[in-house]
């Protein structure tokens, strides 16, 4: 049947018409675009949409494919979605699915008569029926259809993906598949068609396109702007061309009409006749010659300035040329220095290519490997890296010969084979004399060693001494460096064996390679066959003196030899201990916390040695009882016998006695042990508390056994192993004749250089700190031993003492070779200084009476309320006073600019103002230049002026409180706390009458002390003058003040010619003396007995400061009367 009538058989279902009522939500989103859609879809309409919409079918939007989320487009295809959705369902209807087919074309075309073609859903739609189209043909045609088909859909869609909201929008509408589609065939929705692509390119080209329009209109408007701006330009430059140029016309006419009425009227008084021509002629010259005049001044004024700026152009060009002669000179210079260079570089590259065609490489390689193996030697003996020595040393030898068969290593087993080798050697030399014995001199010795069987234990054959007598002697031999001699066999000439063992014991000290080492020979104890000690003084003398022969090996069979060689050594050290080698010596122990090791090089002997018996019990006991001297400390043995069970074990019992006697015994013989010059120490010493014997004892065990090896955690073990590591690396890369491997070392070396160079500096600084230490340490032994040698012990300071033993034996030579110069200066004429000998000598005296000085310090100086402490400017008086140092050199006001010259701290006022320990040393120093400048003129004589002021005056009375009763009410604190409060005012007093008395010239030029003229004068200013106290009371007061000081004087010129040194210093005080006069005044003035001094004082100064103000208020002017009168004036309101 056709499918026309197929068609027509059945009824076509109709798509329900969109007329329906809407929701709510579909009219707001609809209302939005129906204006937009009535414009759009009007026009669009072809005649079978016409005939849709007379059959009831509103029209669509047409570009329902480029905005799938128009909203009234959406309903439209929900509408035609939901009649057809159902469409197996429909096909039952039908007889074919062909028929569904058509029926379905007939409805797309429905659809598409609403919408605007090309649209994607038709598309979509349409290809979906033409593959269901398709499915209903039969096989073969079905085949070519479908090729058919597929390129269809190729031409019609293209690659470019959809946006997943148009596709799930698709998917809503068309139904099926996850993308719109049927399960299985492919799913167009995922691909736009060519027509959507090509109309979104056309939407964002007519939007460039208006984007362009709108941009070229701007530059429109912005040409046509530039445009007017220009045309208003032009025609404002004519408008001012034009008013300029009636300006000008203007100007010219009003100047030509002048012009012609100058001449109108010079014609009219030319033509006229004039009474007096001269007059007019003379007026004409004139006028002519003042213009001529200015313009020969306008012309004058443009030459000058003319020539001014030509002098200005000359000067800098000449200036210019100048610099460019200057640069070019030194550029030349420059040349011919870099012409001169660059020859100097072409004869020092030609020197060196011929230095080194006559050069090999190989021997610079060698030399550079011997440089490098001498300088890592001396280093390892710097530092004291006696294990890696004595590897290097020994790593081409052979050590085969001391190993068994199996080649196990037994410490007692290699040192008899050992023995046994040396005893070979000498037993072949002393059977070679034995043909010849007759002029052999020990003859017995030879005979012994050559009858002498090899060793099988180090306990009895070892104990006649014959074996080791041998060992010795080729010890000896390899020492010196010489053949073996019958003389080294001396022990043997002896028949006692325990003088023989004696004698041996003595030989072997000499070969000892350390004090530990000599301490293990004991005689008796070899005798008996006892080998501990014995056996660990062999181990020590074998790293010394292995006597062992090269090994010609090479490769792999000499490292397997080297390692069997470290393997023995690491046993030999670990069995000799620290008797094998003396580590270096480490001095931070020795310090306190926060001091530099450039401290030890100030302070005492005997504080370095107190310092190092406390760090060396410290190692034991951290905790245990610090030894401050010499004396009490020690005397009890106890300290002295952990001191020795520290640094010489060996040497020591195992367990000192408690009883004091019996211990003491034990210190004295293990003291004895410990090396040479420990042989000092006595049992009296030690119970009478000798300090200096004690202390020698201390001395030389620092020496022979520092025992100050460097801590594991400390920063110089840092720096040994550093150097360990660099320099056994240097002499594993050197030993190995290989040219690379030295020149990788010395790169490596070059990397590590400063670590290197730092290490090796502290080590060396460590071993030059303790050199000087152990120097001065010997030294001080001498010195000591010395002093008891001619009867004259020397006094041991204790720890208090030491610390405050360089504060009164230093002293600042700068400032006082300053201060003392320039006085010796006035008198020579210029300033001398002095040599540092002169101190040298001076420290010497202070150390000599450095008790004397610090007691003399301690008795005068007082505390502050601030708790400072020091000697007061009235401490310094009293000393001076009580010492009788009052003379003419050396005055009271002298003593006070002493006070204030040696003052660090010049910002102290009142009570905080004292001398420290070391500046009142100065000051004492100064007091006795002053004083003894006469009798020892050289200003190098310092040290014997300093012993005369000790033994003429401070010894003798200082320190003796032997104070009169006016001295003790002067010095008292109420009477001084009054004289510090009205300190400034009495001091303006002062300074103001001593410069009054203008009688003589000596009184005018002594303006800073007070006479007693001064001092009468202002006590009759002030009324204070009358019947009770005269002019003869004041004298004696004045006298009275001084005489103390003037007693010693006398005493010492008694005898002499009275020549009046030291007592025309009478007549003035200072002001200090001053104020000592004015408390003996108010005494005499109020002498009421019970009204404490301090109130009469200070009621008299009041008083005082009262009758100066009314005398002196009629008496202004001098600037010191002002400054006085002010001060009175505050002090009183």
């Amino acid at each position: 049947m056709p499918l026309q009538s197929f068609s027509t058989a059945r009824q076509r279902p109709r798509l329900p018409a969109l007329d329906g009522p809407l929701s709510a939500r579909e009219a707001r989103r609809s209302g939005r675009d129906t204006s937009r859609l009535r414009d759009t879809t009007a026009p669009n309409l072809d005649a079978d949409a016409t005939g849709g919409l007379e059959a009831g079918y509103p029209a669509l939007p047409p570009a329902l494919g480029a905005a799938l989320g128009d909203p009234v487009s959406l309903l439209a295809l929900e509408d035609w979605h939901k009649t057809h959705s159902g469409l197996p369902e429909e096909q039952q209807g039908y007889e074919s699915k062909l028929l569904a087919c058509e029926a379905r074309f007939r409805k797309i075309e429905r659809l598409s008569a609403r919408l605007n073609l090309p649209n994607s859903v038709v598309t979509a739609v349409a290809a979906d029926l033409l593959r269901d189209v398709v499915d209903t043909l039969p096989g073969p045609i079905q085949k070519m259809a479908g090729s058919i088909l597929r390129q269809v859909e190729k031409s019609i869609y293209s690659d470019e993906p959809t946006s997943p909201a148009e596709r799930q929008q698709l998917a809503e509408v068309l139904g099926g598949g996850p993308g719109g589609g049927r399960p299985g065939r492919e799913d167009l929705s995922e691909r736009q068609p060519w027509f959507a692509v090509v109309r979104r390119q056309q939407v964002a080209l007519e939007r460039m396109e208006e984007h362009v329009a709108d941009m070229q209109e701007v530059v429109d408007l912005h040409l046509a702007r530039r445009k007017s701006v220009l045309d208003f330009i032009v025609r404002l430059q004519g408008q001012e061309r034009l008013i300029l140029q009636q300006w000008l016309f203007n100007f010219w006419v009003f100047t030509y009409r002048e012009r012609k009425a100058r001449m109108e009227k010079m014609s009219t008084s030319v033509l006229a006749v004039p009474d007096d021509l001269v007059t007019p002629f003379l007026s004409w010259r004139l006028y002519l010659s003042q213009q001529r005049l200015v313009r020969a001044r306008a012309k004058c004024a443009e030459v000058d300035k003319e020539a001014s700026q030509l002098a200005n152009k000359i000067t800098e060009v000449e200036v210019e040329n100048h610099e460019q002669q200057r640069l070019l000179e030194e550029s030349l210079a420059a040349g011919a220095e870099l012409k001169e260079k660059c020859m100097v570089e072409q004869q020092e590259l030609s020197r060196l290519k011929q230095v080194w065609a006559d050069t090999q490489p190989e021997l610079l390689l060698k030399v550079l490997a011997q440089t490098l193996e001498v300088f890592f030697g001396l280093v390892v003996r710097q530092a004291g890296l006696k294990s890696l020595e004595v590897r290097h040393r020994l790593a081409r030898k052979d050590i085969r010969p001391l190993f068994d068969e199996d080649g196990s290593v037994d410490t007692e087993a290699i040192l008899i084979r050992w023995i046994n080798l040396s005893l070979d050697k000498a037993r072949r030399y002393c059977e070679d004399w034995l043909d010849n014995l007759a002029h052999v001199e020990n003859q017995d010795g030879v005979i012994m060693i050559a009858q002498q069987e090899d060793i099988d234990n180090l306990e009895h054959d070892l104990s006649d001494g014959v074996a080791l007598t041998a060992l010795y002697a080729m010890i000896k031999a390899e020492r010196d460096q010489r053949k073996f001699s019958e003389k080294d066999l001396m022990a043997l000439s002896e028949p006692d064996k325990e003088l023989r063992t004696i004698q041996l014991c003595h030989c072997f000290m000499e070969v000892a390679p350390t004090e530990r080492a000599k301490c293990l020979l004991v005689p008796h104890e070899i005798m008996q066959g006892s080998s501990d000690k014995l056996q660990t003084f062999l181990a020590a003398i074998f790293l010394d003196f292995p006597m062992l022969q090269d090994a010609f090996v090479s490769g792999s069979a000499a490292e397997a030899l080297y390692e069997r060689l470290c393997k023995v050594l690491d046993y030999m050290e670990a069995f000799a201990g620290r008797a094998g080698y003396e580590p270096l010596a480490d001095p931070t122990p020795l310090l306190h916390a926060g001091e530099e090791t450039q401290a030890l090089a100030t302070i005492s002997v005997q504080q370095i040695l107190l310092r190092w018996i406390n760090a060396q019990l410290s190692m034991e006991n951290p905790q245990h009882r610090p030894v401050e001297n010499f004396g009490s400390d020690l005397q009890d043995g106890i300290a002295l016998s952990k001191l020795l069970t520290i640094i010489a074990p060996e040497a020591c019992p195992v367990l000192f006695s408690e009883n004091r006697e019996e211990r003491l015994d034990q210190v004295i013989a293990a003291a004895t042990r410990c090396g040479d010059g420990t042989e000092v120490l006595t049992v009296n010493a030690v119970v009478e508390g000798q300090s200096d014997m004690l202390a020698c004892f201390v001395a030389a065990l620092l020496l022979v056994r520092p025992n100050l090896s460097a801590l594991p955690d400390s920063l110089l073990a840092m720096h040994l192993m550093k150097l360990e590591e660099v320099c056994g690396e240097g002499f594993a890369a050197v030993s190995i004749d290989n040219p690379s491997e030295t020149m990788k070392f010395c790169l490596e070396l070059d990397g590590c250089w400063q670590e290197f160079r730092l290490a090796a500096q502290a080590v060396q600084e460590a071993s030059k700190t303790m050199s000087s230490i152990l120097e001065r340490v010997h030294a001080f032994l001498g010195e000591t031993l010395s002093h008891r040698a001619r009867g004259q012990p020397k006094t041991m300071l204790d720890a208090k003492e030491l610390r405050e033993f360089h504060l009164y034996t230093q002293v600042n030579a700068d400032r006082l070779s300053q201060t003392l110069g320039k006085e010796a200066g006035k008198e020579a004429g210029k300033e001398e200084k002095l040599e540092p000998a002169v101190f040298v000598k001076l420290e010497e005296q202070l150390r000599r009476h450095f008790r004397l000085l610090r007691d003399i310090y301690k008795h005068y100086s007082s505390s502050s309320p601030s708790g400072a402490h020091g000697v007061a400017l009235e401490g310094l008086l009293k000393l001076f006073q009580e010492c009788k140092l009052r003379s003419k050199e050396l005055a009271p006001h002298h003593l006070e600019v002493i006070f204030n010259d040696h003052l660090e701290d010049k910002s102290k006022t009142g009570e905080d103002r004292l001398l420290a320990s070391h500046e009142f040393v100065e000051v004492l120093v100064q007091c006795a230049n002053k004083k003894f400048r006469s009798a020892c003129a050289s200003p190098d004589n310092l040290a014997e002026q300093m012993l005369l002021l000790i033994d003429l005056h401070l010894r003798p009375n200082a320190c003796n409180d032997a104070e009169s009763m006016f001295q003790k009410m002067a010095y008292s604190p109420e009477v001084r706390q009054v004289l510090d409060q009205h300190s400034r005012e009495l001091k303006d007093i002062f300074q103001l009458y001593a410069t009054l008395d203008m009688s003589t010239t000596d009184a005018m030029q002594r303006a800073s002390t007070m006479n007693i003229t001064e001092f009468q004068m202002l006590l009759d200013d002030t009324g204070f003058l009358d019947e009770a106290l005269t002019e003869v009371a004041v004298q004696q007061i004045f006298q009275g003040i001084q005489q103390d000081a003037t007693a010693a004087d006398d005493e010492e010129n008694a005898g002499e010619p009275e020549d009046g040194a030291g007592l025309d210093d009478d007549d003035e005080m200072s002001f200090s003396e001053f104020l000592d006069g004015l408390v003996a005044v108010a005494a005499y003035k109020y002498p009421d007995p019970f009204i404490p001094l301090s109130s009469r004082i200070n009621t008299f100064l009041l008083q005082l400061f009262v009758a100066l103000r009314k005398h002196w208020s009629r008496k202004r002017g001098a600037p010191q009367v002002d400054a006085m009168l002010n001060a009175l004036q505050k002090k009183m309101r």
